[in-house]
């Protein structure tokens, strides 16, 4: 579900957004899922 609502999002907002914003957007994501995964591991 997650990945269909971002999907579905993310085909409206990238238009409207600058290369630069999506990528940096982007990094923040996997920055935020490595750190959970590296939280999780060390718990």
């Amino acid at each position: 579900m997650g990945g269909l609502g971002g999907g579905y999002v993310g085909a409206h907002l990238q238009p409207r957004l600058p290369e630069l914003a999506v990528r940096r957007l982007l990094g923040v994501v996997v920055l935020a899922i490595g750190i959970r995964y590296i939280w999780l591991a060390i718990a």
